[in-house]
């Protein structure tokens, strides 16, 4: 459920090859200094589709290069799987709905957990991290790299069938009849 695309959003996806989502989720979006400039340039070097989900900063990034759209937001669960990578910031929310669409992700972490939700995207094979200070070419080099690994595109999709497989509510629901039947 929840709300659909924008139009323009769906638009540019039924346009082309699948693209690049860039996000800072609903935290770091706000403090994203030159995030989404360097994410422009990235996928422009790299010749890849993109799209910046840069909230009230989408005006400031001006005129964009062709194939490259900025949109203040977007529902996860729609859009990630229509996506080639999703590069993000590396909150939990963020985290599993990309783990969930089954796409291989960069987490750029800023601060808290993503640290930790970073090294565990690159343990468990599904995508790498990258400095959020980098430069246009280092991103632009590790998605590369990402795109062109057929493992993490594997590991990704694998990960992301099983998390689709889950049924959490009647998992969450067992676990509390457990502990209510259970001996005091």
């Amino acid at each position: 459920g929840g709300r659909p695309l924008d139009p323009r959003l769906e638009a540019f996806l039924a346009s082309g090859e699948k693209p690049v989502v860039f996000s800072l989720g609903s935290t770091a979006v706000r403090i994203a200094g030159d995030f989404y400039k360097t994410a422009a340039e990235a996928a422009r070097l790299g010749k890849r589709r993109a799209v910046l989900l840069a909230g009230d900063g989408v005006e400031a990034l001006g005129a964009l290069p062709a194939g490259i759209l900025a949109v203040p937001s977007a529902p996860y669960h729609v859009l990630f799987p229509r996506c080639a990578a999703i590069v993000h910031s590396g909150g939990i929310g963020t985290t599993a709905q990309a783990l969930r669409a089954g796409v291989p992700q960069i987490v750029a972490p800023f601060a808290h957990d993503q640290y930790d939700n970073a090294a565990r995207i690159q343990r468990m094979g599904v995508g790498s991290r990258c400095r959020r200070t980098g430069t246009a070419l280092e991103l632009a080099a590790t998605l590369s790299r990402l795109l062109n690994d057929n493992e993490i595109k594997r590991q990704a999709a694998q990960a992301g069938a099983a998390i689709r497989a889950e049924n959490g509510v009647r998992v969450a629901c067992d676990a509390v009849e457990r502990v209510l039947r259970a001996p005091r």
